[in-house]
């Protein structure tokens, strides 16, 4: 929606007939995501050593240079199966570990607890396990305003490893998925 322009219920009506232009801009779209190398895996469940297998061969394949997780509270345990704050602790390790053996960045979306939501938002609200700190490079914290009705967001560089911490703004088009900077 966001590179078409196209608002998300125009794109999953079924009954939406699409006009040469919209039809030309989902084409245009998709080749773009296509010629990235781009690859979800979008398997549930998968555990820390399915990852790095999976993350290896990808890396055998093309020379992927990013990996998402979208979230960690959704990959299995291996280890420690009884206290999942030692199970993050060690999938944030493993993750280290594999970044650095295959040169590639690896993001990570992690829950806050809920103690951040009646506060500012920061590197202590880390549900489950501080390691994903320690561990991470940098760590983006994303908060969207709870006073008012708007689509600002506020996105807080809570560390950065080789650089600066900084609140920047930012406005959300939720038809088409679309973030822009706020001023």
């Amino acid at each position: 929606a966001s590179m078409t322009g196209i608002s998300h219920s125009k794109l999953f009506k079924n009954n939406y007939i699409l006009n040469d232009e919209e039809q030309h801009n989902i084409n245009e779209a998709l080749k773009l995501i296509d010629s990235n190398d781009n690859y979800i895996e979008d398997s549930f469940n998968m555990s820390i050593d399915d990852i790095k297998q999976d993350l290896r061969s990808k890396k055998l394949k093309s020379d992927i240079k990013y990996a998402f997780i979208d979230h960690i509270g959704l990959v299995g345990a291996t280890e420690f199966k009884s206290d999942r704050r030692l199970s993050t602790s060690h999938m944030s390790r493993e993750l280290k570990k594999i970044s650095k053996e295959l040169d590639i960045h690896i993001i990570i979306v992690v829950q806050l607890n809920r103690q951040a939501e009646s506060t500012s938002a920061g590197l202590e609200h880390l549900a489950e396990s501080h390691d994903l700190s320690r561990d991470a490079s940098n760590i983006l914290l994303i908060d969207k305003d709870r006073i008012s009705d708007t689509n600002i967001f506020e996105v807080k560089i809570a560390k950065a490893r080789q650089g600066r911490n900084a609140t920047l703004h930012f406005e959300l088009e939720p038809e088409i998925s679309k973030v822009s900077e706020y001023e």
